[in-house]
């Protein structure tokens, strides 16, 4: 939409002016052919900026929202936990490897987005266990997010640290 957005403020004020045409007629005929398919092609694109501008989730939350009412996909991922088992509720560092490799694995394809803190059903969790396992006595998502970068760059490679970016959004109580 953001290319056809530049594409279409730039044709809309676009005039016709060939000074080689001689009479024109040739001009003349082709605008008489071309003029319905220009036209409706113009019209479309117009209504297609319009519905993305509509239908673009306006908030992060709304943008999480979307993710998860869409499901999973190959772009997209859901993660209970990055640290927390929630099977066996107990710390379980196998989890972490979990994490890199779901990383990896869309840094390896087209790019992707992992929510962690989501069931496989899309029901919100939150972090609130990965936080009491990233710093006991200051368990925020400023401590998570320091640990979960120095994790994946340790196991990824530092080069990698402008490929993968980390936010966080807020649901209530609970953080994704």
């Amino acid at each position: 939409p953001d290319l056809l957005r530049a594409f279409w403020q730039a044709v809309e004020k676009v005039s016709v002016l060939d000074p080689t045409c001689g009479s024109g007629a040739f001009l003349f005929a082709a605008l008489r052919i071309l003029e319905t398919l220009y036209s409706d092609c113009l019209e479309r694109m117009e209504r297609f900026i319009e519905d993305a501008d509509h239908a673009a989730p306006s908030t992060p939350e709304d943008q999480v929202r979307a993710l998860i009412a869409a499901g999973e996909s190959a772009t997209v991922e859901f993660k209970a936990s990055a640290r927390w088992d929630t099977r066996e509720k107990t710390y379980n560092p196998g989890m972490e490897d979990v994490i890199v490799k779901t990383v990896a694995g869309f840094m390896n394809g087209h790019g992707g987005t992992l929510l962690i803190g989501v069931n496989d059903n899309g029901v919100i969790r939150g972090l609130e266990e990965d936080y009491k396992r990233t710093r006991k006595d200051n368990p925020t998502s400023d401590q998570f997010e320091l640990w979960l970068t120095k994790h994946l760059m340790s196991k990824l490679g530092p080069e990698t640290k402008p490929y993968f970016h980390i936010d966080f959004v807020s649901f209530d109580e609970d953080e994704v």
